[in-house]
């Protein structure tokens, strides 16, 4: 059987890798992870982080950032890691839609980031909390941000727990987002 590569999210050692990120990385690289998902770098350059990383092995499945705040900044330091994709919330202002105008400006903020992104060599992926799941017309805005941006400039990573804290049922919602087809033959 062949053997899944796991990685582990780095924010979940956030208070421990404050101390001591290096070290924190050589544990994780020692415990057997085969990568990560950086949430900082802990006052080391990209070029430190990607040096590290490669000296232990260890693969960057992506970058998690508070907010793009700084896209040219965001994209270059990704880019010196070798990072190909990034997760985060990305709204307008940082601030979240209350109607429909608001919902579809923040979707069409989203899909310009991401295509600025993708040209960059870096792929979007918008990390949901809960306050997406408020609906606004019998929509979540989630469900906005997914239907009225390119696909190929946003993606999703669903993060369940925040599902689950809005009260919806994350296995439910995941599921209406996957399409499944018959196969007419293999």
């Amino acid at each position: 059987m062949k053997k899944i590569p796991v990685g582990l999210q780095m924010y979940t050692l956030r208070e421990i890798c404050a101390k001591d990120f290096v070290g924190t990385l050589e544990k994780v690289a020692d415990i057997g992870y085969a990568g990560v998902e950086l949430a900082g770098l802990y006052s080391l350059s990209p070029g430190e982080v990607k040096e590290v990383l490669d000296d232990l092995n260890l693969k960057l499945a992506g970058n998690h950032v508070p907010g793009e705040r700084d896209l040219d900044k965001l994209i270059r330091i990704n880019n010196e890691m070798g990072c190909t994709a990034a997760w985060g919330p990305c709204m307008p202002e940082g601030k979240l839609p209350t109607d429909e105008a608001g919902c579809i400006a923040m979707a069409e903020y989203a899909d310009r980031v991401g295509a600025k992104m993708k040209r960059n060599g870096i792929q979007l992926y918008y990390h949901n909390h809960s306050q997406e799941f408020q609906k606004i017309n019998d929509r979540y805005i989630m469900d906005w941000l997914l239907e009225e941006t390119d696909p190929d400039n946003v993606a999703a990573e669903i993060d369940v727990m925040w599902v689950q804290h809005a009260g919806v049922d994350p296995a439910a919602y995941i599921l209406s987002l996957i399409h499944i087809s018959e196969p007419t033959r293999l």
